[in-house]
Formats: C-alpha cells, structure tokens, sequence
C-alpha cells in the first residue's frame, strides 16, 4: 500500500475521533442542561443519526457518566447525569410529563377546589404517574 495514503487518511482519522468526543460532551451537556430528557429530544437537539445517538450515550452510560431510566411499564427512557439521586430523578420525571406537570399547576393555582374536584384530581394523579 502506498505509504502517502496512508499519510492522507490519518487526518481523517484523527477528526472522527474528535468529533466522536465532541458529540459526546454535547450530548452529555444536554442531558446535565435538561435532566430526565428523553431520547427523541436529545436526537433533535443533538442532531445526529439514531445509531450514533445510541452509541454515545452506551458508552456514557458504561462509563458511568450518566444514568439511564427505563419505565417498563411505559415505553420511556429518560436520562440524568450520573450524580443525581432516584428521588430526584423520579420527581423530574413527574414533572416533565405534561399531564402530571399540568396537574400540580391546576393544583398550586387553584384556590377554592370542592371534595369531588380533589377526587377526580387525585384519580387522574394516581394513573399517570404509576
């Protein structure tokens, strides 16, 4: 093989490992930026193919510098920086779920609320957030 092509490629391959690190902390800056982020979001922000999303955060999970949260019951994976606590992590997830999220808000604004309105309230909490 000819030795200049090889001299040719080594700059290619000296950027793809770069890069790979640099999507990596750009991942891993999103996910301590928006905690109990789910995976569609980091694909959209991150902008990268499905496949090397799922790489990255592999290896920022093996590595332990993140924590991944799988909901067997739904199909949810949020993800947290490797830091964060269980109670912690399962109250942003309650939070960033839009109908819980949007029930504490009721909740917290409303004033004068009867005994069937906190019936109904506490059955709509009870089967979201299970």
């Amino acid at each position: 093989m000819d030795p200049l092509a090889d001299e040719r490629l080594l700059p290619y391959k000296q950027n793809l490992v770069v890069s790979s690190i640099d999507v990596r902390d750009e991942i891993y800056d999103f996910v301590a930026k928006y905690p109990g982020i789910r995976y569609r979001e980091l694909l959209r922000l991150v902008r990268v193919s499905n496949g090397v999303l799922t790489y990255h955060l592999g290896i920022l999970e093996k590595f332990g510098q993140i924590k991944v949260q799988r909901q067997s019951n739904k199909r949810v994976t949020r993800y947290f920086i490797a830091n964060i606590s269980k109670q912690d992590s399962d109250i942003i997830s309650y939070f960033r779920s839009r109908v819980a999220r949007n029930i504490i808000i009721f909740k917290s604004d409303s004033t004068s609320t009867n005994k069937s309105q906190y019936t109904r309230l506490s059955d709509i909490i009870i089967k979201h957030i299970q």
